[in-house]
């Protein structure tokens, strides 16, 4: 039996949270794993399979392999995930101004439907390249060397 180490450091994660990460290995459901906590598991095998997740978003299934005694992984957020420099509040703002404002006023003008349309498809990709395409990409796992 090979022993594992998940750490879930505070230096790594820039921003104070209080998430609890469900850990997977191998596919089957370990632990919930706290900020600044510790947990040792044993294990069978050379490699395994570590997944972290919570609500709808995680990260990817990572395959590490283990040293022979003692191995070390790092489990934290995505420093680059979305909404680190992501439009945040602003699309869907506009949104609500280009739609609401210009039907308030009575402008029926053809370039702010277009604005409106422009404002609608942006939020739409923005919704689709965050929270479905890129829904993997929240939490990292890194062996420690």
């Amino acid at each position: 039996m090979k022993k594992i180490i998940l750490h879930r450091p505070k230096s790594i994660e820039k921003y104070y949270d209080e998430t609890k990460y469900r850990i997977f290995i191998n596919d089957q459901f370990v632990a919930k794993l706290k900020r600044k906590e510790n947990i040792e598991f044993e294990v069978e095998g050379d490699t395994v399979d570590i997944q972290a997740k919570y609500a709808y978003w995680g990260s990817r299934k990572e395959t590490i392999k283990l040293t022979d005694d003692l191995t070390e992984i790092d489990v934290a957020r995505n420093q680059k995930a979305p909404y680190t420099n992501s439009p945040g509040l602003y699309l869907p703002i506009a949104v609500l101004l280009f739609t609401f404002i210009p039907n308030l006023l009575g402008w029926s003008n053809i370039w702010v439907k277009a604005l409106i349309a422009v404002t609608l498809i942006a939020f739409i990709w923005y919704i689709i390249q965050y929270h479905i395409i890129n829904r993997y990409e929240w939490i990292l796992i890194k062996k420690r060397e």
